[in-house]
């Protein structure tokens, strides 16, 4: 079993960021069959953090534990998160990581907002 690999970075709340967050994804998960759905995920989820996070800068972290990818994006700033199942005013983007993740969601600690979605695969 490979080792588990984790991999975070910084990026400020502007825009292009978005791509660049897609960008940190596919280095990590390049070689994994779900890519284009972890693409996806990374982008709406950094999205959401330069739209509505209200913060400076947002961090994303790809976790991989064997067959195993967590994606996740955390921000100092306060959004009001919208649930699976619920319709969201401003867009689509987390019905998409809705869709796409095998499970995904929202954590609050300390003043730091982390949206995180978990994708699976088989490579056999």
């Amino acid at each position: 079993m490979a080792e588990p690999i984790e991999s975070t970075v910084t990026l400020p709340t502007t825009p292009v960021m978005a791509g660049v967050a897609r960008v940190h994804v596919a280095l990590i998960l390049a070689d994994t069959p779900r890519l284009d759905d972890a693409l996806v995920i990374a982008s709406e989820l950094a999205t959401s953090a330069i739209r509505f996070g209200g913060a400076d800068d947002f961090t994303i972290t790809v976790a991989v534990h064997g067959q195993r990818a967590r994606i996740t994006v955390s921000d100092t700033g306060r959004r009001r998160w919208i649930d699976r199942g619920s319709v969201d005013p401003f867009g689509y983007g987390i019905g998409l990581v809705a869709l796409l993740a095998d499970e995904f969601g929202h954590d609050r600690i300390d003043g730091t907002s982390a949206a995180w979605a978990e994708i699976t695969w088989r490579t056999s």
